[in-house]
């Protein structure tokens, strides 16, 4: 019987967030801590699922659970549209808070409230 690898760690049992881990070894004396010590963190990819309220709509940003390692790689998708363009639709600002932002972009025009959106971007895992 082969063993399976695990390639999705849950963050947390009652969120919908998930650290993906293409090469965590699998090792029987190997505990879970030091397997998931020895994965790769500078590229984790972070998912973030945002309903937009009103104060969001207002405001013309949200703020962002984590902070970005670069922010132009910030991927944002909204949920029945498509994906969109950084520094075309939206930017992001990392000081004082990680915050992404569609105020004088294309964006601005189109998000309403009960848009459901998806964002990407890799962090550094500590």
């Amino acid at each position: 019987m082969s063993k399976i690898k695990k390639k999705w760690i849950d963050l947390d049992y009652n969120s919908n967030q998930s650290l993906k881990a293409d090469n965590i070894p699998y090792n029987t004396s190997m505990t879970i801590k030091d397997a998931i010590d020895s994965i790769d963190t500078d590229n984790v990819m972070y998912q973030e699922l945002v309903e937009l309220d009103n104060e969001d709509i207002i405001n013309k940003s949200i703020n962002l659970d984590k902070t970005p390692r670069i922010p132009s790689n910030v991927s944002l998708f909204i949920i029945n549209g498509g994906p969109q363009e950084y520094n075309v639709d939206y930017y992001v600002e990392l000081e004082p808070i990680p915050v992404l932002k569609w105020d004088g972009k294309e964006l601005e025009n189109y998000l309403e409230v009960g848009d459901r959106l998806k964002i990407l971007y890799p962090f550094k895992l500590v």
